[in-house]
């Protein structure tokens, strides 16, 4: 078969109803977030009714309501129980300060995405319940009931908002179209928590406070969006939910609370595929439709959106969008490969994600090192799914190894079109002699190796970025020192001269009064030919914030150790 590959060169460089609650806990995501497609809307109804009253038209009743300043929207809330918003009024208008900014809010969402970026305008919700505004119910959906109650009904709360598609409208196009209405959280409380059936507790918003409730209706009012020009029912939601994450991050680009699903998807890749169409991998591959925005802007999507009016099927919908830019959603599913690969300390600046420093390295599904005369594996690869392999070249110690990273993936548009679970059997092979059919790698290497992929449909290409080796010492001291909190990302620890590339470095770190602060085995990396140890320090200072001083650390191998020290300036 013909293989469409890249190979880049890459040097050191220098400085739900249904919860997966199990990765909701393990790698910091809230996989029922929005409700809008996790829920039917008779269950949503069927929730709601346990917890707040209806009026006649089958809408939440709050006890009071405010309309924003553009009078485009109906703000309701609580003032006592339940529901009741935060009391505070600073400028004593007698409406609560986070009502008045869920106005104002809404109103800013609006000009975004309605005004700036054209897209259709769904506030005219007058054919259904409700008021003459397009109205935004605040209520308690973050938290939920820690136990069934006596009917052992368990209310698992846990999301930030949904939307509720209300009344058909007509005449209709090829899709159904809905007028609809918004319900996001009180309060957005660090301290709500929800506890999905049989497992324990966790906390809900990753984002918290006014934050999360602009996120959430920047996301929530493109669902009405959605609803308003009409989609297809079949594969549509996964989509709908890229979407609405991206729209986040075009309204509000400094939350970035779509990072808890960047580091989910990127810590367990092969979990989660783009071709099918649900809200779980719909949140992660929001980072695709993000490229494409910041490749092409925001025009991109409304291209998009009027594509969709013509009633084409939303994956179908976005190659023939990606088609008016000479592109194809292959092209780009190759291209993003490379943008999540030049990520954390490979990013380059003025290049791929903006929030490149940000987002996490992938992590590999195997890791082999290379045992003459060649290794072999054989798998299966869903459409579009995500596989990182590493094959580890040994050299000799100084230098580092020869590293090359495989991205496998199985690119077949008409299984996402279709949304069918079409398997695609690959065999890949690394050899150090030359055979027919096998591409040579590492052409500048001292030794030669060559490689093959071949798999049962020839749709399994792959993209290979090859590590050479270098000639590498140990750091000196941690760098860089002084640490400004807000200007740091990682900080980089030297290790005992005989340290070899890739073992396990035990680094603790402690406060001046020498209690242990961290500890955790991490393995000997290469940065600018200097063997160090890559601590993450944005990651700890957001669970356990470091002030300004001194801190002592430890470097432990086998061969030795290292005690130093390092300053923090907390700035």
């Amino acid at each position: 078969m013909k293989l469409i590959f890249y190979i880049l060169i890459i040097f050191p460089f220098a400085f739900i109803l249904t919860f997966a609650h199990d990765d909701c806990i393990e790698h910091f995501a809230n996989d029922y977030r929005c409700g809008t497609f996790l829920m039917e809307k008779k269950k949503i109804k069927n929730y709601l009714q346990r917890r707040i009253y209806f009026d006649n038209n089958g809408r939440p009743k709050n006890q009071a309501r405010f309309d924003s300043p553009s009078k485009l929207f109906t703000i309701h809330y609580d003032t006592i129980g339940v529901h009741q918003v935060p009391k505070l009024d600073k400028n004593g208008n007698g409406i609560p300060d986070y009502v008045d900014s869920v106005a104002y809010y809404a109103d800013f969402v609006y000009n975004i995405q309605v005004k700036q970026i054209g897209l259709a305008d769904p506030t005219n919700d007058s054919l259904g319940g409700g008021t003459p505004g397009y109205d935004i119910y605040l209520l308690d959906i973050g938290n939920g009931d820690e136990f069934p109650d006596s009917n052992g009904i368990q209310d698992p709360g846990g999301m930030y908002g949904f939307t509720v598609n209300d009344t058909e409208i007509f005449p209709k196009t090829t899709f159904p179209r809905y007028t609809s209405f918004i319900v996001i959280d009180n309060d957005f409380s660090a301290t709500d928590s929800a506890r999905p059936p049989g497992a324990k507790p966790y906390r809900v918003f990753k984002t918290t406070g006014i934050d999360a409730m602009k996120i959430t209706l920047a996301h929530e009012f493109n669902h009405a969006i959605q609803f308003f020009i009409g989609f297809d029912d079949f594969g549509f939601s996964g989509i709908a939910e890229m979407l609405s994450v991206t729209f986040e991050e075009i309204c509000f680009p400094e939350v970035n609370d779509y990072l808890q699903y960047a580091r989910s998807l990127l810590k367990n890749p092969n979990q989660y595929s783009f071709a099918v169409s649900n809200p779980q991998n719909g949140y992660r591959y929001s980072l695709f439709f993000m490229m494409l925005v910041q490749k092409y802007g925001n025009n991109f999507i409304k291209n998009f959106f009027n594509t969709l009016q013509y009633g084409i099927s939303s994956y179908r919908a976005l190659d023939a969008t990606l088609k008016k830019y000479n592109s194809s959603i292959n092209d780009e599913w190759l291209d993003f490969i490379k943008w999540i690969y030049f990520t954390n300390y490979r990013t380059q600046k003025g290049s791929y994600f903006n929030d490149a420093e940000l987002i996490p390295e992938i992590s590999y599904t195997i890791i082999e090192t290379f045992t003459p005369p060649s290794i072999s594996y054989s798998d299966a690869a869903e459409p579009y799914q995500l596989r990182a392999d590493r094959v580890i070249f040994t050299n000799v110690f100084p230098f580092s190894n020869d590293t090359l990273n495989i991205f496998i993936t199985n690119m077949n548009p008409d299984a996402a079109f279709n949304q069918i679970k079409e398997i695609d059997n690959f065999s890949f092979s690394v050899t150090d002699n030359p055979q027919p059919d096998y591409t040579q790698i590492f052409l500048n290497a001292t030794q030669s190796y060559y490689y093959k992929l071949s798999s049962s449909k020839g749709k399994t290409q792959c993209v290979l970025f090859e590590i050479p080796g270098v000639n590498t010492i140990p750091l000196s001291s941690t760098y860089p020192n002084p640490v400004f909190t807000k200007e740091t990302k990682y900080i980089y620890f030297p290790v005992y001269d005989q340290a070899k590339i890739g073992e396990n470095v035990e680094l603790t770190i402690f406060n001046t009064n020498m209690i242990e602060i961290y500890r955790k085995n991490l393995p000997v990396s290469v940065i600018a030919n200097n063997r160090v140890l890559i601590f993450d320090f944005e990651e700890l200072d957001k669970t356990q914030p470091l002030g300004s001083g001194v801190y002592i650390f430890n470097s432990k191998s086998q061969y030795g150790s290292i005690l130093g020290k390092f300053s923090i300036i907390n700035n």
